[in-house]
C-alpha cells in the first residue's frame, strides 16, 4: 500500500506497516503530545545555549522515564582511542546473548546533546528483543566538536569492533534522530574505506538533510509536539559550523548507497523531520537497496525513548530488534560461525 505522500509502506511480508492507533491510544497520545507542547518544546524554544539543552534533557530522562530493570540488565565500560581521545562506550545485555549479535547504537540529540545513559530505555530494549550486546559510544558533541567529530568517533568504535573479532555479518547498526543520520552517514564512510558493511541498519526518525529542504519542516512545525521548527537552523550551525549541509556524511539523503545492507526506518506523521525519513526510504529504494518503512500515526519525535509509558514505543523497538536479529543471525548462518561470546539463547 501507499501512505499519502505515495510512499509505499508494505513490508517485507506483505503487512501494512502504517501503525494507527485505537481509540484510547489516540488519546493517551494527545495527552502526551499536549504535555510535550506546553513543557519540552517551550523549553527548547528557549533554552540560550546548547549546554543548556545539554543538562536538561539530560535531567528529564532521569526524571521521567524510570531506569532498566536492574536485576537483569547488565552494564559494562571501556574506551576505545579516536582522533579525539578516547570515547567512552557503554555496552548492554538484557537476558541470554546470541553469539555473535553485536548492535552498535548512536543516541540522537541534534549532534549537541544525549548520552547513552539517556537513551538506554531504547538500549536495552533492543539488547533483549534482539538477544543482543548493544555498544553505545558517548562521541563527541557540538558546539563544543564540529563536524565531523561524531562520524570520526563513530568510526573509531565500528573499526574497534571489527578489530576485537566481530564479524560485519552479525554486527547492526541503529539509532534515532541525529543518531540515525549519524547511523548513514557512518556507512557512507565505511563504504568510502571499502571496509566490511554491517548487516543491517534500523533507524527512529533518522535526520536526514541538513539542508533542511523537508516540507514538513513547515508542515508539521504546529503538529510536532517535541521539536521548535524554528531552531532547528541554529542546531545545523551549531554542527556543521560552515561545513557543507550537503555533504553526504552529513546529509546522509544526497549519498550513494547502491549495494548497501537493508534497512528499516520508522517515522511519525507529525513530526517535522517526518521528510527526512520518506525521502531517504525512497532514495534507497530507488538505488536497489532492501528498504522497510514503518509509519506511526499521532505520535511524537522518536517515541520510542517513552517505551516505559507506551505500548507503540515498545513495539517499535521490538520490531527494529526482530529486523537486525533476522539479518545478523542470517549472517551467522551464511559463515555457520562458532559461539564468540556470551551464552546461546534459544
Amino acid at each position: 500500500m501507499e501512505d499519502a505522500r505515495g510512499l509505499d509502506v508494505t513490508g517485507d511480508s506483505g503487512e501494512d506497516l502504517t501503525r494507527e492507533p485505537g481509540a484510547f491510544g489516540r488519546t493517551r497520545n494527545a495527552v502526551l503530545s499536549f504535555v510535550l507542547q506546553n513543557t519540552s518544546k517551550r523549553q527548547a524554544a528557549r533554552v540560550e545555549t546548547p549546554q543548556k539543552a545539554r543538562r536538561r534533557f539530560a535531567f528529564r530522562t532521569r526524571a521521567l522515564v524510570p531506569p532498566a530493570p536492574f536485576w537483569r540488565l547488565r552494564l559494562t565500560h571501556q574506551e576505545v582511542e579516536g582522533p579525539g581521545g578516547r570515547i567512552p562506550v557503554e555496552w548492554v545485555e538484557d537476558g541470554p546473548v546470541k553469539p555473535f549479535n553485536t548492535i552498535l547504537y548512536l543516541h540522537g540529540g541534534g549532534y549537541v546533546m544525549g548520552s547513552p545513559r539517556t537513551h538506554r530505555s531504547i538500549t536495552w530494549r533492543l539488547a533483549r528483543d534482539a538477544k543482543a550486546r548493544v555498544c553505545a559510544p558517548d562521541y563527541r558533541l557540538a558546539p563544543e566538536n564540529r563536524f565531523p567529530a561524531a562520524l570520526e568517533d563513530a568510526l573509531a568504535v565500528y573499526e574497534r569492533l571489527l578489530a576485537e573479532g566481530v564479524n560485519p555479518k552479525t554486527l547492526g547498526l541503529a539509532g534515532d534522530s541525529a543518531g540515525g543520520g549519524l547511523c548513514l552517514g557512518l556507512l557512507q564512510e565505511i563504504r568510502a574505506r571499502s571496509l566490511p558493511e554491517p548487516a543491517a541498519l534500523a533507524l527512529f526518525s533518522p535526520w536526514t538533510d541538513l539542508m533542511l529542504s523537508g516540507a514538513s519542516i513547515a508542515e508539521n512545525a504546529h503538529l510536532d509536539p517535541l521539536l521548535p521548527a524554528e531552531r532547528i537552523g541554529e542546531v545545523v550551525e551549531s554542527y556543521l559550523q560552515g561545513a557543507d549541509p550537503s555533504d553526504p556524511r552529513a546529509s546522509p539523503l544526497y549519498g550513494e548507497f547502491r549495494g548497501g545492507p537493508p534497512v528499516m526506518i520508522q517515522v511519525s506523521d507529525i513530526e517535522i523531520l517526518r521528510d527526512d525519513a520518506l525521502r531517504m526510504v525512497r532514495r534507497l529504494r530507488e538505488q536497489g537497496v532492501a528498504a522497510e518503512f514503518i509509519l506511526w500515526r499521532g505520535l511524537p519525535h522518536v517515541f520510542q525513548i517513552a517505551a516505559p509509558w507506551a505500548p507503540e514505543a515498545a513495539e517499535a523497538i521490538d520490531r527494529a530488534a526482530r529486523f537486525l536479529r533476522r539479518h545478523m543471525e542470517a549472517g551467522a548462518a551464511s559463515e555457520k560461525l562458532p559461539p564468540l561470546f556470551g551464552g546461546s539463547a534459544p
